[in-house]
């Protein structure tokens, strides 16, 4: 038997920054929740000439097992990119399989935007 628990992520736990995969180009970016769903406008360079804007779909689920891996932790982080004509879809969902119980500190999940340009970077401490 697997349970599930599913979080909702608060605000003040993630944050997010726009890099270019040369280096050149770093933004800082600002967030807000939409509705209440677990998506969130992102704005990175705003008020600059560079300014960006993404929806990010970000989720959180942990499992409990009766067997080894007793827990496993599921992020989902979707982007949406919204600064072309038509918007551009990019995705990853990726799985974490912990033996014993620990405390998750934080992480750092990496998205390629922009026809692997650049990353939206997203920093998430639960």
């Amino acid at each position: 038997m697997i349970s599930l628990k599913a979080y909702a992520v608060d605000t003040r736990e993630i944050s997010f920054q726009y890099m270019s995969n040369d280096g050149t180009i770093s933004l800082d970016c600002v967030h807000s929740r939409i509705r209440d769903l677990p998506d969130w406008q992102v704005v990175c360079g705003k008020g600059t000439p560079l300014q960006k804007k993404y929806t990010v779909h970000f989720l959180t689920k942990q499992y409990f097992r009766p067997t080894q891996p007793s827990m496993l932790l599921e992020y989902l982080y979707w982007v949406t990119d919204w600064n072309s004509i038509n918007p551009i879809y990019s995705s990853t969902s990726f799985w974490i399989r912990i033996k014993d119980k620990a405390s998750i500190q934080g992480t750092r999940i990496f998205q390629s935007i922009e026809n692997d340009y650049a990353d939206l970077i997203i920093d998430y401490s639960p």
